[in-house]
C-alpha cells in the first residue's frame, strides 16, 4: 500500500515570474518616453489653440483701424483668454513700419512636461499681405506641423 499520497505542484517557478517582470520592465521602458512626448503635445496644442483664437479678433481690429492695435492694451486682445493651464500668458508686439503684428505664446516655468518649460510659439502676421507664419524652439518631436520655422521676430 501507498501510504504517501502524491499531490500536483501548483504555481508558478522563479524562472517564470523573473520573465514576466524582465517583459514589464521592458515594456515600461518603451512606454514612458512615448507617454512623456505624447503628453508634451498635448500641452504645446493648449498654446497652439490661444493663438488662434487671437486671430480672427487681431485681423478685424487691424484691418478697422491700424495696425497701432497690435497692443496688449487693446479691447481686442484685453476681452481675448491669453493664458491656460501650460501657458504662462501671450505677448503682443508691433512693427509700424512693415505693418506687422507678433503673438508670442510662452509656457510656464513649472507644471508642465520638461520639453516646454520656458519655451515659446510665435505667430506674425504681416497686414500687407495677410499672411500668418508660425516658429518655435520647441524641440523637433513637439513642433506642430503647422509651426515648423525657428521662432519668429518682427524684422
Amino acid at each position: 500500500m501507498n501510504y504517501y499520497k502524491k499531490t500536483a505542484q501548483s504555481g508558478f517557478t522563479l524562472i517564470e515570474l523573473m520573465t514576466v517582470v524582465a517583459i514589464v520592465g521592458i515594456l515600461a521602458a518603451l512606454a514612458l518616453p512615448m507617454y512623456t512626448n505624447y503628453t508634451g503635445k498635448a500641452q504645446v496644442a493648449e498654446g497652439m489653440s490661444l493663438l488662434k483664437g487671437l486671430k480672427t479678433p487681431l485681423v478685424e481690429s487691424v484691418s478697422t483701424g491700424s495696425i497701432e492695435q497690435c497692443v496688449n492694451t487693446a479691447a481686442w486682445f484685453t476681452g481675448e483668454v491669453t493664458e491656460g493651464k501650460y501657458v504662462e500668458g501671450i505677448g503682443v508686439s508691433s512693427d509700424t513700419t512693415n505693418k506687422r503684428c507678433l503673438l508670442t505664446a510662452t509656457f510656464k516655468s513649472a507644471g508642465v512636461n520638461d520639453n516646454i518649460q520656458n519655451k515659446k510659439i510665435t505667430v506674425r502676421y504681416s497686414m500687407n499681405t495677410g499672411i500668418w507664419e508660425c516658429g518655435t524652439d520647441l524641440h523637433a518631436d513637439l513642433v506642430p506641423a503647422v509651426c515648423n520655422n525657428p521662432l519668429l521676430t518682427l524684422e
